[in-house]
């Protein structure tokens, strides 16, 4: 399960139940957390330690798809303050935990015709490149929010339907020596190959979120279509994990998005309709992942 800010409800109902809790840090605290370490002491102190004591915490995400944007600047101070307030106090349930953050499509020069081609985005490369190479340095995954469905809205008359739902039945895209049947995996390859543009070399992956909307956009999101991209998602990472150039061993994880709708993002696009669960907990669709 991941969370993008602490929610200190959520935290109580977890402990003790073994599920695992990808813990975010909210975009708004990254320049206060960026500016001192005090501060992400209080937001430790104030936010998480009153209310987890055993629940398992493999990743502490800073901030979710802050580049590019103007928070792009506080992400680096804030992920190595986050790490260094770790290490000194050695909080019980955060000893195996790993600091991190979140990427999209939004910071990369795609090229998903030629994923080998794909470097980031101008703005964005001198700010993730140190982020890389201290992530590399402590161990730590590069997350990345994997979602076709907005590669195709954008651009439906080049990426078609059927490649960014699992559907096509031969090669779409040949890149070099890497043929790719899906978007899926060119947006995966195309990350990777703009990781090391920027000169970091082995990183492990985690897909933090991957998904398609059940309704907002007509002709593109639906009920059908999202249950068959969770349905063969699953499928895809389950029976033939990793991807034509990133091996399964470095790729840690896979998540869907998202567990239920909601409601505070805006209708058009789809945005706000990913949930796997309406907002009374019902299933939206048919994916095989509910009785």
């Amino acid at each position: 399960m991941r969370t993008y800010a602490p929610l200190p409800p959520l935290l109580g109902a977890l402990n003790g139940t073994g599920i695992e809790l990808l813990l975010g840090i909210d975009n708004p605290d990254l320049p206060s957390l960026a500016d001192s370490e005090a501060a992400v002491e209080a937001w430790f102190d104030t936010k998480i330690v009153p209310f987890l004591d055993n629940v398992k915490i493999p990743y502490i995400i800073v901030g979710n798809e802050v580049m590019p944007g103007p928070s792009g600047k506080f992400l680096l101070g804030a992920i190595r303050n986050v790490q260094n307030v770790l290490d000194r106090r050695r909080f019980p349930f955060l000893q195996n935990t790993k600091v991190t953050t979140a990427l999209n499509m939004g910071s990369l020069k795609s090229t998903t015709m030629n994923p080998s081609q794909t470097t980031f985005i101008d703005e964005a490369k001198p700010l993730v490149t140190p982020i890389l190479q201290h992530l590399q340095a402590h161990g730590a995954p590069i997350l990345l929010n994997v979602l076709p469905y907005y590669e195709h809205y954008y651009n439906p008359k080049f990426l078609h339907a059927d490649y960014a739902l699992f559907t096509a039945p031969d090669t779409v895209v040949q890149d070099g020596q890497f043929s790719y049947t899906n978007l899926f995996d060119a947006t995966v390859d195309g990350f990777q190959w703009a990781i090391e543009d920027a000169g970091v070399k082995g990183l492990d992956i985690v897909v933090s979120e991957s998904g398609w909307p059940h309704a907002g956009a007509p002709n593109f999101a639906s009920p059908e279509l999202a249950a068959t991209y969770i349905r063969n998602y699953l499928g895809h990472v389950w029976n033939r994990p990793g991807t034509p150039k990133v091996p399964p061993s470095k790729i840690l994880a896979y998540f869907i998005y998202n567990l239920i709708d909601e409601s505070r993002n805006q209708a058009a696009r789809g945005d706000r309709y990913f949930g796997l669960l309406n907002q009374q907990l019902l299933p939206n669709y048919d994916c095989g992942l509910f009785p």
